[in-house]
């Protein structure tokens, strides 16, 4: 990949691990991506809000000497994106929805519903060959397997429940995050890494990924407004592991990445505080 990025762009790093290298304060990374030529022209506007949103932080999508945004290598596209490397915070992620918050769009919550399902269906079907108990902490990491997809199923039950009694539409979209782990910026402004969504879905990220404490939550939400069935999707989304299922599909989980224990008391402090605040529908097993 080395020799395809000189060809292409003309650059030629001493290091290029990951597909990725530092120039000048930015980091770039060649990534995979499905996007067109069509698709990366169309994203300009608002990438060009979020340069001038931002401090110039990027995303800037380097063209190669073709004059083109896409390149491809082995059938497959790629592009090269370069952000100023920085720390971002709460606020940033709050200034982004709002800049693309658009309250009379909506998601289809029976389509989430449906992605959900066909994924723990996955999981549960290839189990068996994304762990062998043979290895090193294979049999704490089935375990904790099972108690993900315990957890994902009432997930999803909760979600069921939502589009049951208050309809499957959820207004108010705006840019999110594919995954949001981190406050690194190169994730925060990757283009990439995009989705529409609503704002609880980064607000979810934050949560399991500890980004945020239950006092900063208590305030963020008073900020974004949330109504009782935003609130709700919310809780069905912090049970939802994603996360954990992205690390077993990738065959990269270790028993210590995950502390059962330690997830149940973040679910719990998040269900106390969205219950009394919005009184959400209870969850019994939460309650003892």
């Amino acid at each position: 990949m080395k020799t395809f990025l000189f060809e292409q762009y003309g650059y030629y790093p001493s290091s290029f691990d990951n597909n990725e290298f530092e120039l000048g304060g930015y980091k770039f990374k060649l990534l995979q991506t499905r996007f067109s030529e069509e698709d990366v022209l169309q994203m300009q506007y608002p990438i060009e809000v979020l340069k001038d949103s931002f401090y110039r932080w990027g995303p800037f999508i380097i063209k190669n000497k073709y004059d083109k945004y896409v390149s491809t290598y082995e059938n497959e596209n790629y592009i090269l994106v370069a952000i100023y490397k920085i720390t971002i915070g709460n606020n940033d992620i709050k200034k982004m929805h709002q800049i693309f918050y658009k309250n009379d769009e909506y998601i289809e919550l029976n389509k989430t519903l449906e992605v959900w399902q066909k994924r723990v269906e996955n999981i549960e079907k290839n189990l068996s060959s994304y762990i062998s108990v043979e290895e090193l902490c294979g049999k704490d990491i089935i375990n904790e397997a099972m108690f993900y997809i315990g957890l994902s199923t009432n997930a999803m039950q909760y979600l069921s429940d939502v589009i049951g009694d208050l309809g499957e539409k959820l207004y108010g979209v705006t840019i999110a995050h594919k995954r949001f782990n981190n406050f690194e910026s190169f994730d925060f402004l990757n283009p990439v890494n995009f989705v529409i969504d609503t704002p609880c879905r980064d607000l979810c990220f934050m949560i399991q990924n500890e980004l945020m404490t239950m006092e900063e939550l208590s305030k963020t939400l008073n900020e974004y407004n949330l109504d009782i069935k935003t609130a709700r999707v919310l809780m069905a989304k912090i049970m939802y592991r994603c996360d954990f299922f992205d690390c077993l599909e990738n065959k990269k989980i270790k028993s210590s990445n995950f502390n059962i224990e330690k997830e149940m008391n973040k679910i719990k402090k998040a269900y106390s505080l969205l219950k009394n605040k919005y009184q959400i529908r209870p969850i019994d097993w939460l309650e003892s």
